[in-house]
């Protein structure tokens, strides 16, 4: 028997399998721009890390993994509102072209789907790792020019 519900619901065939259909349609809807932050890191010397961002935010989850044993998750309804808000912005973004908003909109996806499946408590648990995913995003070009020019 497990010490925690945290690990009794997640430890259901269909609590993983509906985590798992998650990460299929998010990866499938944010198939471009993550296929754009993979070039941009493959291409750009100054990015050659944004391969290592998801994997240390995986770590940083992983080593705060005892905090969310301890909590109790409480899904909340308003991760829909951020949900629908990175929907917008990913509509945004393909209509006007632009890379930025649309890595954007999948982190605050991210949250939103955070908030839903656990509510504040598991926002607590997982901010620094979504923090983190920030930095997988590059800088836009003008602003880069900008810092690296004075």
């Amino acid at each position: 028997m497990s010490d925690s519900p945290v690990t009794d619901t997640l430890g259901q065939p269909m609590v993983m399998a509906l985590l798992a259909l998650i990460a299929i349609v998010l990866i499938w809807s944010y198939w471009t721009a993550l296929s754009h932050l993979a070039e941009r890191w493959w291409n750009d010397p100054d990015y050659t890390y944004g391969f290592l961002v998801p994997v240390f935010s995986l770590y940083l989850l992983w080593h705060r993994r005892e905090m969310i044993k301890r909590i109790n998750l409480r899904g909340n309804w308003w991760g829909l509102v951020l949900i629908a808000l990175a929907a917008a912005v990913h509509c945004f973004s393909a209509y006007v072209f632009t890379k930025l908003p649309d890595a954007l909109s999948l982190i605050l996806c991210l949250i939103g789907i955070v908030v839903v499946v656990g509510g504040l408590p598991a926002l607590k648990w997982s901010w620094p790792a979504l923090f983190f995913l920030g930095f997988m995003i590059p800088v836009p070009q003008r602003i880069e020019g900008f810092l690296s020019n004075p």
